[in-house]
C-alpha cells in the first residue's frame, strides 16, 4: 500500500464495517523501566451481535520526560463505546494518531512521516 489515496480507502473500509461493540480479556501486563504493555484478545460483535472478528491485542504505556503517557487507554476506559454506541470518529481519530507517531519513530525528522515511511513497516510495528 502506498500513498494517500490508498491510505484514505484502506481507512473507508474499516469505519463502514458495522460494529456496535469491542469486547476486551486482558491476557498479561509486563514492564521495564521506559515502557509497560499490555496483551490480551478481542472480539468484535456486529449491530446485530454476530462474532465479526476475535484477535489479539497489544497496549503500549511508555514513559515521556517522566510523564506516562498510555497509548489506547481510552479502550479499557470504555471511550470510544459509552452507553453501547460505537464512536467511530473517536477510533479513527486515535488510530491516525498513533499510526502517525509509529512512523514518527522511522521517519522523524520529516514533517509529514507518515507520507514518508513505509507502510509496511508501520503497520507491522
Amino acid at each position: 500500500m502506498a500513498g494517500r489515496r490508498a491510505i484514505q480507502e484502506l481507512w473507508k473500509g474499516a469505519l463502514a464495517m458495522p460494529v456496535a461493540r469491542i469486547q476486551f480479556e486482558t491476557v498479561e501486563v509486563d514492564s521495564n523501566p521506559a515502557t509497560a504493555w499490555e496483551t490480551g484478545r478481542y472480539t468484535l460483535i456486529a449491530t446485530n451481535g454476530s462474532t465479526m472478528d476475535v484477535g489479539k491485542y497489544i497496549v503500549v504505556h511508555e514513559t515521556r520526560d517522566g510523564e506516562t503517557k498510555i497509548l489506547y487507554d481510552n479502550i479499557l476506559q470504555n471511550k470510544y463505546a459509552p452507553e453501547g454506541q460505537v464512536l467511530l470518529p473517536a477510533i479513527r481519530d486515535d488510530v491516525v494518531t498513533l499510526v502517525i507517531r509509529v512512523a514518527r519513530i522511522y521517519q522523524p525528522s520529516v514533517e509529514q512521516p507518515l507520507l514518508e515511511a513505509s507502510l509496511t513497516r508501520v503497520f507491522r510495528a
